[in-house]
């Protein structure tokens, strides 16, 4: 009687492990155009950031894909007032940003944004350090951990791939979040 209850608990549990493997594959995929990274993104735009001699702004963001790599990217409008001149100084410049999650809340974020280039023909040379320091300072502390996606609590697959981001790649135009789920339940235990 004992070895019928055991065989019948081992059976019970192979068949659980398996409806468990079908159901739930290995890993789950969230696929981000680049279009919905520039609607969510430049809703934080403008960003202006004051110096002691400069004032700077980032406006009208354009989200590009750094293909085979885990970071995007954004062309930026920058403005550059200097105390005491009159006019603006305008370019472009170059962002750079990681991605993060936040298994807790299910929220992927821009992570360690890096103002990389600028750009501009008008403003005096002996400016361009200062203005590009001033610029990543102002790129770091407004767009660091600054929600892109969130998880849909109504979506039961994005709701058990919530605890492990495995991947972050971009191919193809789109930026994939690899959720491993084996490890969340690994994490659980």
């Amino acid at each position: 009687m004992k070895k019928y209850k055991i065989f019948i608990g081992i059976g019970i549990a192979l068949i659980v492990s398996l409806l468990l493997i079908v159901i739930f594959p290995k890993q789950y995929v969230v696929e981000l155009s680049q279009a919905q990274l520039q609607q969510t993104i430049e809703a934080k735009f403008p960003i202006e950031k004051n110096s002691i001699l400069l004032e700077a702004e980032l406006r009208n963001p354009k989200v590009f894909l750094i293909e085979d790599s885990e970071r995007i990217g954004l062309t930026v409008e920058v403005g550059i007032q200097v105390i005491g001149i009159a006019n603006e100084f305008t370019g472009t410049g170059t962002i750079s940003s990681g991605i993060s999650y936040s298994p807790e809340k299910g929220v992927f974020y821009l992570l360690d944004p890096r103002f990389e280039k600028l750009e501009s023909k008008v403003l005096p040379s002996k400016y361009v350090e200062k203005a590009i320091g001033v610029l990543n300072f102002a790129a770091g502390e407004f767009l660091d951990n600054y929600p892109i996606y969130q998880l849909k609590e109504s979506d039961f697959k994005q709701r058990a791939f919530r605890l492990v981001l495995k991947d972050i790649t971009i191919s193809d135009g789109l930026v994939k979040l690899s959720l491993d789920l084996p490890k969340a339940r690994e994490a659980i235990k």
